[in-house]
């Protein structure tokens, strides 16, 4: 079921035209900067857009902007997991797997930060649900992050308003991001602060 879901969404995804994109993305991060959730993370951590996603690029210059610190994901094809790196201007970005951006040979620090430093993970999806729940791209490199991370971050699904369903089938090893933020506004609003 999550298959042809996946199929039909991405579809309906990518015929939002360019400019388009461009606008609700830019909209996505500012509404993002005026939450007290964004206020209060000293680390972000962001997926670097690919295709059609909402494009994190907005998000990335806010951040920098702001005197945060920015994380990126680099995969690890091999064990099937993912880790974030510090990347602190568009160069430390080069092409990764499938294509995606990923830092450079993880040039700076590994994420691992102290309990007492709270971050923000800003999550990719296909679509997602009003509980939280998402279709990604079916690797499970987020699902399989969460299980380690889950406690340390509060997680933010960024998708654009068509990306929204009523219900989205879950299962045992799915973990709900904490909020979602579209371009229409707060679509999950996260229970507490980070």
């Amino acid at each position: 079921m999550k298959g042809h879901l996946r199929t039909a969404l991405l579809r309906c995804r990518d015929r939002i035209s360019v400019p388009e994109r461009e606008a609700r993305s830019r909209l996505i991060a500012e509404l993002l900067r005026r939450s007290a959730w964004y206020d209060g993370a000293e680390h972000i951590l962001t997926y670097i857009a690919f295709r059609s996603e909402v494009d994190t690029r907005p998000v990335a210059e806010m951040v920098w902007r702001d005197g945060k610190r920015l994380w990126a994901p680099k995969v690890n094809r091999a064990e099937k997991a993912m880790d974030f790196y510090e990347i602190r201007q568009w160069g430390d970005v080069v092409p990764g797997a499938w294509g995606i951006g990923e830092p450079r040979d993880a040039a700076f620090s590994f994420f691992a930060v102290p309990p007492d430093e709270p971050a923000m993970l800003l999550v990719p999806g296909v679509a997602f649900d009003k509980r939280g729940y998402r279709i990604g791209y079916g690797g499970g490199y987020y699902d399989r992050f969460f299980a380690r991370w889950k406690r340390r971050c509060l997680s933010i699904g960024l998708a654009y308003d068509v990306q929204m369903l009523p219900w989205i089938p879950a299962q045992a090893h799915d973990w709900p991001v904490d909020g979602v933020l579209t371009e229409r506004g707060w679509r999950k609003v996260p229970a507490s602060l980070v």
